[in-house]
């Protein structure tokens, strides 16, 4: 396997919104105009590819997404109507991916999991 294909396998697919004070307020000025404005790129939707996250503790399992679903909460993200320092929060931690309800399959579990094993089909609703 060369470098590339190993570093494709170690990433895995996410719609994440960057939004920024300039972003939000040109968005709410052109929505009106053009709703299309929220899942543009210039909206600051995206589609990249990410590190896979590794368990953050020995209490943690990794799980692998098989469907993910796109909730209320992802829209009002998306469309921006949520409160403007809830979209500065995710401005300053770098963007917030979306999707977070999805079936899984449990990849990995940490040393300390007891009820759950790798091979298992999992429901994920993690808060944002």
């Amino acid at each position: 396997m060369t470098t590339d294909n190993a570093q494709q396998r170690a990433c895995m697919q996410a719609i994440v919104r960057y939004i920024t004070p300039l972003r939000w307020c040109a968005c709410k000025l052109a929505a009106p105009v053009s709703r299309g404005v929220h899942t543009s790129s210039f909206g600051g939707l995206r589609l990249e590819r990410r590190p896979i996250p590794q368990p953050m503790g020995p209490d943690w399992v990794l799980c692998k997404t098989r469907l993910g679903g796109i909730c209320g909460t992802d829209l009002s993200i998306v469309f921006l109507q949520q409160h403007p320092g809830t979209m500065m929060r995710y401005y300053l931690s770098g963007g917030v991916m979306l999707g977070h309800e999805n079936v899984a399959e449990i990849v990995e579990a940490g040393p300390d999991v007891a009820t759950a094993r790798a091979g298992e089909r999992v429901v994920v609703d993690p808060p944002l």
